[in-house]
């Protein structure tokens, strides 16, 4: 992506006599600099991930390493681990070769830069050729190009094998101004040029996968994904049902087909597979790194990707996981003996684990925390598409933010009326605020009222406790017990009597001024807002109601406003696409 500076891979693709692809993924060897058992390699295993915010990165490795000497850089010989395959042209593998070399990258291309050649060749070239590439920017447009279609054929055989693709976690792509403050905001975008990439980099950890649990079977490293719980699995079919709408859970391929039938099979309903999708990752169980000599361990099988062996290769500047999985790699490569211990690689996996999560929760409120500071300074109002709902809140999908908004409703505003299929409401008037406040005052007056009486029983009570008998204590204490239990009954009767007489009112009032249907999948407009309190946001219901949506892919600006500081550049968490020739 734009600004990213710690490149750990490249891509290369060369056309064979045999009409077959020689294509290379080719990863910054760090285990090279990084050996074993050093100052180094503590502080890598200690932070084990590096932990990407809006505004900055905190780095696994110091800078030096990850930004320069380690970085995959344009026009500079560097070290790296590469797997090279010959494919043929549909992606199936002929051969695989995992060696160590010295590549030399001839451009750095972000994903935007990918996807102009993708989208138009000759507009492609013009943007490679002014990027002074050390090759012909015709002969790189011609690899991007062949390498996108032998990426689609993969990414189309891993889907029919079975592979589950649900719908990533939301990203914010913030521009700022001179004072670092976040002026405009634009969810992150899915292209096909990422999928390059992407696609590529699965082949390479799978490969790699293979490679080393085939020689190393009882001290591998490996990424594992579990089966979701059958009861999260029945809980999401069941809520899926309550929508009308089917989906077969039988295996992650059947998952994938229902969730990609769904525009299909139920075209009336907007935005539908986004939606189905958002509500399909809360059964998925969290994906972990494992050794494989945990005997609890009964089967590797990742299943979302539906691959029997994954790992993790492709990052090891920002993976201490990869850096472990690059010195497993040498060792197979070479045939060495395994030097890791079993308990060993169990700590490093354990550790692992909870840097991530650690990390990807930073990641996430670092998010919130500018997208907030953004809609303060301007709030964002847009149609929004109805998922949920109670008496309470409604849950809404904002096609234009692309996330689940949840709506709390203001009872004291709005008059509701709620049953299980639909939800009625309408705005109170001005006439009915104001007597509403009067009423509130007057109750307050009341209690007021009451506690002096209270305080003035209790006084006298005191005063005549020593003058009355035992007996007619007594039966001073009936009598007062039949008194306040009179005036309890009193009150309740008083205070159904006011609201009978309320609903009767508001009824009067809603023959006049009509109530608004809320039903599932209907469309209503939301102002979304920063939450002051928290790194998040609040959501709450725009009086007007459209029916149809108005969306924009623009990014939404605001007026700068000084709260935020940003003290180095935004780097966002992938790595950036790259073209190399190999040597």
């Amino acid at each position: 992506p734009l600004g990213a500076r710690d490149l750990d891979d490249a891509v290369s693709c060369s056309p064979l006599s045999n009409g077959n692809f020689s294509v290379g993924v080719h990863i910054a060897d760090v285990s090279h600099y990084i050996r074993p058992d050093t100052e180094l390699d503590r502080l890598a295993r200690n932070r084990s991930t590096s932990v990407y915010l809006v505004q900055k990165c905190i780095p696994m490795l110091p800078h030096k390493l990850c930004e320069d000497l380690l970085s995959l850089l344009p026009k500079e010989d560097r070290f790296c681990f590469s797997i090279i395959w010959e494919l043929k042209p549909d992606g199936t593998i002929v051969s695989q070769r995992v060696t160590k070399s010295i590549i030399r990258s001839c451009a750095q291309l972000t994903y935007e830069d990918a996807q102009a050649v993708i989208d138009n060749v000759e507009n492609g070239i013009k943007v490679l050729a002014s990027k002074s590439p050390e090759q012909d920017p015709a002969a790189i447009a011609e690899d991007i190009l062949n390498l996108s279609k032998i990426s689609r054929c993969l990414k189309k055989a891993r889907q029919e094998s079975g592979s589950l693709s649900l719908g990533r976690k939301m990203k914010f792509y913030f521009e700022f101004d001179e004072l670092q403050n976040p002026i405009a905001f634009r969810p992150c975008q899915h292209q096909e040029s990422n999928s390059l990439i992407e696609e590529l980099m699965l082949l390479a950890n799978t490969s790699v996968a293979k490679l080393i649990v085939k020689e190393y079977p009882s001290l591998s490293f490996l990424r594992l994904h579990p089966k979701p719980s059958d009861r999260k699995l029945n809980d999401f079919l069941q809520f899926c049902n309550s929508w009308g709408i089917q989906m077969d859970l039988s295996s992650s391929g059947a998952f994938q087909k229902s969730l990609d039938s769904l525009e299909q099979r139920y075209p009336k309903i907007p935005h539908l597979k986004q939606i189905v999708e958002e509500y399909a990752t809360r059964p998925m169980q969290r994906a972990s790194y494992v050794c494989t000599s945990d005997t609890k361990i009964k089967s590797y099988q990742h299943y979302a990707l539906n691959f029997n062996l994954y790992t993790h290769f492709t990052s090891p500047i920002r993976r201490y996981p990869d850096v472990v999985v690059h010195r497993l790699v040498e060792l197979a490569i070479h045939r060495h003996p395994n030097k890791y211990r079993a308990s060993h690689l169990c700590d490093i996996a354990e550790h692992s684990n909870e840097k991530k999560l650690n990390a990807r929760q930073c990641d996430g409120l670092s998010q919130l925390l500018f997208l907030g500071a953004c809609l303060n300074a301007k709030p964002f109002v847009g149609d929004c598409i109805v998922v949920e709902f109670s008496k309470k809140h409604i849950i809404a999908y904002s096609p234009d933010l692309l996330l689940m908004c949840r709506i709390h409703l203001k009872t004291s505003l709005m008059v509701i009326h709620y049953r299980k299929e639909k939800l009625t409401y309408r705005w109170k008037t001005d006439a009915e605020l104001k007597k509403k406040q009067e009423e509130e005052e007057k109750e307050e007056e009341e209690e007021k009222e009451k506690e002096k009486e209270k305080k003035d029983k209790k006084k006298k009570k005191k005063e005549k406790k020593d003058k009355v008998t035992k007996d007619d204590n007594g039966n001073k204490k009936q009598q007062e017990q039949r008194e306040e239990s009179h005036s309890v009954n009193q009150n309740k009767q008083e205070k159904e009597q006011k609201e009978q007489q309320k609903q009767q009112e508001e009824e009067e009032i809603t023959e006049t001024l009509p109530m608004i249907e809320i039903a599932v999948f209907s469309w209503i407009k939301v102002c979304v807002k920063g939450d002051t309190r928290k790194p998040d946001i609040k959501c709450e219901l725009v009086k007007e109601c459209t029916e149809t949506p108005q969306t924009s892919s623009t990014p939404i600006r605001i007026t700068p406003t000084p709260t935020i500081q940003q003290q180095e550049e935004q780097q966002p968490q992938h790595s950036n696409t790259t073209t190399t020739s190999c040597s």
